[in-house]
């Protein structure tokens, strides 16, 4: 009769959401500590980052097999360049410049709309609206967050960090199940980087679209 009412109660708590704490009745909580404990780290060791920058290599998507080389310096600050294709903004314009077409695209930067290499959002925003994984391999450490809600634009996001929480690599699937990977090389911490690198002057006989 126990056993019976038990089951009872914990489908009662699964019905009204609170997986969470079902959870942590069947396992303890050291898990949970254990992953919150490492996001604190991870983001007060990006907190003293006024710089970071890596080479990329990119698999899983429509660009699959693209390299190319990612900025970030604060205040939203991000240049992605690869070989056809820039991403600049300063953190209040976007720049969106085909090479190949010999095109920019301009608009407005907008936080929602953010790639999934801004790292402001992975490291400080996402955590706290997601719930979060911990699971560590030799050094290196895989933190994995599903988002509460459908508001994210992906299912999962697994952030693989050393030892000294500095992200190595992305695996991030989106809403329809495809996967998206990006590794991280030559990563560089408070490199000096000119803002100049942030902003961008369309080049003359360029086509520009202006959807400020």
């Amino acid at each position: 009769m126990k056993e019976i009412m038990k089951l009872k109660v914990l489908t009662k708590m699964l019905r009204h959401g609170l997986v969470l704490c079902c959870l942590l009745m069947l396992t303890g909580s050291s898990q949970a500590q254990n992953a919150d404990s490492f996001i604190k780290e991870l983001q007060n060791a990006f907190k003293s980052y006024e710089t970071f920058q890596a080479s990329f290599i990119q698999t899983g998507s429509a660009l699959s097999g693209s390299a190319g080389t990612f900025f970030y310096k604060k205040q939203n600050k991000m240049r992605i360049e690869m070989p056809k294709l820039t991403l600049i903004t300063d953190g209040t314009t976007v720049w969106n410049i085909n090479k190949r077409e010999n095109k920019a695209v301009i608009s407005k930067y907008n936080e929602k709309d953010a790639s999934l290499f801004s790292l402001p959002n992975l490291i400080e925003k996402y955590p706290g609206i997601c719930r979060s994984k911990l699971e560590k391999t030799g050094n290196e450490y895989k933190l994995t967050l599903v988002p509460n809600d459908k508001k994210l634009n992906f299912k999962t996001a697994d952030l693989i960090c050393n030892s000294a929480k500095i992200i190595t690599a992305l695996h991030i699937t989106d809403l329809s199940g495809n996967m998206l990977t990006i590794k991280l090389s030559q990563v560089k911490l408070n490199k000096a980087i000119n803002d100049a690198q942030f902003n961008y002057s369309a080049k003359e006989g360029m086509k520009v679209i202006d959807l400020r």
